[in-house]
């Protein structure tokens, strides 16, 4: 029942209580069941009042229930878009770990990859500086036989030259009693010194 009614009706017995309290007799009525009436009338609107109130008490309880669950409903919303916004910060956490640690393989792929390169590239090096030095070994050598051999050939030169020198002083010591042969091989062999000195 709302407010307003209540009070209405609890106004209007209470006027009916007094009227019948007061001016019963007047209006006829025993004054027995005049003050009857009135105490009646009094004990229903004490009564009418009193459940009005308790039915305040429960709708104002209601509303607190209602208020309460509203405050509840709320702070489990709140919680809840809380929990949803620390997810979320956390996920984006992880996936920036997840960059750091990418970019972290990245870096350690380039440096493992350069390492390759620069082992490699130290690798082809070594090979050509230890081709180009077996290639002055080997053209050290054949300097070094060259030399040997110009060096056996001037020794041979120098022998062959010293014989003919000597076949001729013996030759020119043995003028007279040279034979025919003699004189070709001693013309011979100084046509070969002769050669052997240009």
């Amino acid at each position: 029942m709302k407010k307003f009614a209540t009070r209405a009706i609890v106004t209007d017995l209470d006027n009916l209580a007094d009227l019948f309290q007061n001016a019963g007799s007047s209006l006829g009525v025993p004054q027995r069941i005049a003050m009857d009436f009135a105490f009646r009338c009094d004990l229903l609107s004490d009564t009418i009042e009193k459940l009005a109130s308790d039915e305040e008490e429960e709708e104002d309880k209601e509303e607190e229930k209602e208020s309460e669950l509203e405050k509840k409903a709320f702070a489990a919303l709140q919680t809840l878009s809380r929990l949803a916004a620390e997810e979320e910060e956390s996920e984006e956490e992880e996936k920036e770990e997840e960059k750091e640690e990418e970019k972290k393989e990245d870096k350690k792929e380039d440096k493992k990859e350069k390492k390759e390169a620069t082992l490699a590239q130290l690798t082809r090096l070594i090979n050509r500086l230890a081709g180009e030095e077996e290639a002055e070994e080997e053209e050290a050598e054949e300097e070094a036989e060259e030399e040997t051999e110009a060096s056996k050939k001037a020794s041979r030169q120098v022998a062959k030259q010293q014989a003919l020198a000597t076949l001729l002083r013996l030759a020119d010591g043995t003028k007279k009693d040279q034979s025919a042969e003699v004189n070709a091989l001693i013309k011979a062999a100084s046509a070969y010194r002769t050669r052997l000195n240009r």
